[in-house]
């Protein structure tokens, strides 16, 4: 979610100033405010609405940087590439997951992505690792 969604969720009035005029402090901790509300109210609530098996497909996307292909969900989460395509395409519909250009898809901030991460165990990779690295990695955590 974007620094201008948690601003419209949090109103004007919580961050402009007794002369009306927006104050660049108050404005920081309106963001942090609405990031906590938003994922106490809803990011978790909707995590714990989801299914083991889109949790982990979640998590594997959130491990991959919050942005993944079906092939590259399914090698993180353990699934076939049909499964996790046919996921990943719910997710999506759900609202989720966002599609993005060349069967791509990217967190959409109903669950933050550090929800994801903690609850699935996973730690976000960057992308200088190669797969041998992340598989070497999640091996050692098993």
């Amino acid at each position: 979610m974007g620094r201008d969604d948690l601003l419209a969720k949090l109103g004007n009035g919580l961050v402009t100033g007794p002369d009306g005029v927006i104050d660049s402090a108050a404005v920081d901790v309106a963001i942090g405010t609405a990031g906590e509300v938003v994922s106490a109210k809803i990011g978790i609530p909707a995590w714990h609405d989801l299914s083991e098996g889109d949790q982990r497909l979640l998590g594997a996307v959130a491990a991959n940087g919050g942005s993944a292909n079906s092939a590259e969900a399914a090698r993180r989460s353990n699934m076939s590439d049909k499964a996790a395509n046919r996921v990943l395409r719910r997710l999506a519909d759900l609202g989720y997951l966002d599609r993005q250009t060349r069967g791509a898809y990217r967190f959409t901030g109903l669950v933050p992505k550090e929800v994801a991460l903690a609850e699935t165990g996973h730690s976000e990779v960057s992308d200088d690792v190669s797969p041998s690295q992340v598989a070497s990695r999640q091996q050692c955590r098993k």
